[in-house]
């Protein structure tokens, strides 16, 4: 009895801390943009307001996708 308890809770360990994985994946949450990993890989210290700046300094370090976003703007 105390073992199927005990895989019941570990399976639902499971569940809950691999859920904050898939959050991270763009293609899963559409309310990421997809300069967000470029953004905190290289201007994780910029100052609120100055993260774009900071991005097309970073232009040729950038993901394809938020190379394509920084050139639009």
């Amino acid at each position: 009895m105390l073992g199927s308890g005990l895989l019941a809770g570990l399976s639902l360990l499971t569940a809950v801390m691999a859920s904050p994985v898939e959050a991270r994946n763009t293609s899963s949450n559409p309310y990421r943009t997809p300069c967000h990993d470029d953004r905190i890989r290289l201007c994780s210290t910029a100052s609120p307001g100055k993260a774009g700046s900071c991005l097309k300094k970073h232009i040729n370090e950038l993901s394809p996708a938020c190379k394509a976003q920084v050139k639009k703007k």
